[in-house]
Parts: C-alpha cells; sequence; structure tokens
C-alpha cells in the first residue's frame, strides 16, 4: 500500500523559503529501506539547517499527534502498521515538508499562522497522505506538470486528509481553515501549475466531508496547541 519519499536535499533547501503543505517536497520511487535511511539523513540534515525545537513540552505535544493519526491510519483498509514521526523546526515560514519513512517536517511559522489543533492534524495528515498516495515522483517529472497532475495530487491528498483526522477523531471540516490559513500565511499565488486555485481545494473538502458521512461532534482544539501556540511565540 505505501510508497515511499526520497528528497533530493541541494534543491529542498534552496525552495524551503517558499514550501508550504499546499506545495509539499517529495522525490522519486524508491525502495522501502531505502526510503527510510535516505529520509532519515536528509530530514537531520534539514532540521540541522533550521534547528529542532525540542523542548519537553513540543516532544510530548507531537508525540501525541503522531499516536493519534497513527492509530486512525490503522484503521483504514489493508492499511500496514506504521507510526509518524512528526519534527517541529525553528523557522517562522509556513513550512510542512513531506519525507519518506513517516516522517514529516513542520515549522513554528506554520503552527502560528493556524487556528487549532484540528487545523494542524489536517496539515500533518496531508504530507502523510503524499506518501501513502505514491504522489513522490510528481515534483521531479515535468510531464506531471504539463498534464496537470500535481494539483490534482494536491486535493487528492486533502480529500485523504479528511478521512483520516475524522477517523482520529477531529472536526474534518477544519481542514478548509487549515487552507485557508496556509494560502494567506504564505502568501501562495493561486495559478502556479502545482498548486490548485483555494475555492477548487475548499470545495474538495467539503465535498469529502459530506460523502464521508461524517457526523459531530469532533475535537477542534486542545488547551495543549494554545500552549504550544504561546511558547513558540515568545521563543522568537
Amino acid at each position: 500500500m505505501l510508497l515511499n519519499m526520497k528528497l533530493s536535499l541541494s534543491p529542498l533547501l534552496a525552495l524551503l523559503p517558499v514550501l508550504i503543505f499546499a506545495g509539499c517536497a517529495a522525490g522519486k520511487r524508491t525502495s522501502s529501506a531505502q526510503s527510510e535511511m535516505h529520509a532519515r539523513v536528509e530530514s537531520e540534515a534539514i532540521v540541522q539547517n533550521f534547528g529542532a525545537v525540542e523542548t519537553e513540552g513540543v516532544r510530548s505535544y507531537l508525540a501525541y499527534l503522531e499516536q493519534r493519526l497513527s492509530l486512525a491510519a490503522a484503521r483504514i483498509p489493508n492499511a500496514e502498521a506504521a507510526h509518524y514521526h512528526f519534527i517541529l523546526v525553528n523557522s517562522n515560514d509556513p513550512l510542512a515538508l513531506s519525507l519518506g519513512g513517516y516522517r514529516v517536517i513542520i515549522s513554528k511559522g506554520l503552527v502560528r499562522a493556524l487556528s487549532n489543533e484540528a487545523e494542524l492534524a489536517f496539515v500533518l495528515a496531508h504530507e502523510l497522505a503524499h506518501q501513502k498516495l505514491g504522489h513522490a515522483h510528481l515534483l521531479e517529472e515535468e510531464s506531471s506538470r504539463q498534464n496537470g497532475e500535481l494539483p490534482a495530487a494536491e486535493i487528492e491528498a486533502d480529500r485523504f486528509a479528511v478521512g483520516l483526522i475524522a477517523l482520529a477523531g477531529y472536526d474534518p471540516r477544519s481542514g478548509a481553515g487549515a487552507l485557508v490559513h496556509a494560502y494567506r500565511a504564505n502568501g501562495l499565488a493561486e495559478n502556479r501549475s502545482t498548486h490548485p486555485a483555494l475555492e477548487s481545494r475548499l470545495n474538495a473538502v467539503l465535498h469529502a466531508v459530506l460523502e464521508s458521512k461524517w457526523q459531530p461532534p469532533g475535537t477542534i482544539d486542545r488547551r495543549a496547541f494554545r500552549m504550544l501556540q504561546r511558547d513558540l511565540s515568545t521563543s522568537g
């Protein structure tokens, strides 16, 4: 079921200031063992470049999200057992990078831009969706841009993320808020070949919620998210 990702590190580091989860970083197809090795090496390089935020509170909070989304993913039919690993880096840009080996890197700027924990869960789920849906090769294939596959992949990942956070007990409608806040924070131009128009993504998210037959209630926010935002705001 799983296709993993390998990043080309040099181009990635050059692009980092403009990458958010609306346009995720990915690489070529590779074997599971190779992907795990490259994801570990390249994630360590990216973290070293920015610096990780590894306070006890941050690590505890991310561990909670890792467990919650991992357990939800295990409920997907034919799912392969996996434990996700989320890393918070010290950048004020709104970044979310999709790495292989179930790793996702997010930034302080992204957490600050979002309104609640459910929105953050959607961002993380969207990144993981790219790994699960085998989108790794698209960013390195020129034909993908020419054929409009990249915008389609973004919407596909959005729809997957809606289902995953609903399984995790979040309100999946929060995906719409996450998209609005991410586009606004990044000043993302909607005519880029890699990004669908925001309206298209919002419609896809709302349709996915309706098709999922999800019923309220669902978690939107917790005190821990507000505490995280406060701590990140005071840390510079």
